[in-house]
């Protein structure tokens, strides 16, 4: 069941978190140090929960949080200051979305995006956006299924 995450969700939320850091850690050393700056401390994930430029869903299989999917919302005018080249809406932007390695292929990212997106028409957005590393093709391959689409892309050259 997806629901709204809540205070005592916050050591589950962690451990998924740090997985998800690790992923990233040893897959590129060089850019990510230490996989406890991904991790928000108690008081941090109660000023979430409370922000209402922010949602936080869990996927709680009977009191065991399997997956995490952390939003927030972008409204005209906040991150386009003085820029007239793009339109000013409502987007839902996907800041993690994290499910336990051990319960992968059960769907419970698909149904973490659809919540997203839901909570996105609710409340008025034209757009659903995410930003993904690409250490994983994988998880590139996952969000295309599911009907997502490269909007731009940063590129790199070691030097």
């Amino acid at each position: 069941m997806i629901r709204e995450a809540k205070k005592s969700d916050f050591d589950a939320i962690h451990k998924l978190e740090m997985q998800v850091a690790d992923i990233h850690l040893s897959a590129r050393p060089d850019i990510f140090k230490n996989p406890l700056w991904w991790s928000r401390n108690a008081e941090n994930f109660e000023e979430c929960l409370e922000d209402e430029y922010m949602k936080l869903f869990v996927f709680d299989d009977g009191g065991k949080i399997l997956g995490h999917c952390k939003v927030d919302i972008y409204g005209p005018g906040e991150d386009d200051e003085g820029d007239d080249t793009q339109h000013e809406v409502l987007v839902l932007f996907i800041e993690t979305i994290f499910v336990d390695g051990a319960a992968r292929g059960r769907g419970i990212g698909r149904q973490l995006l659809e919540r997203a997106k839901a909570y996105g028409k609710e409340i008025g957005a034209v757009r659903l956006e995410l930003c993904a590393w690409n250490l994983n093709q994988g998880v590139t391959a996952f969000y295309e299924h599911l009907g997502m689409a490269v909007q731009s892309a940063q590129m790199e050259l070691i030097l």
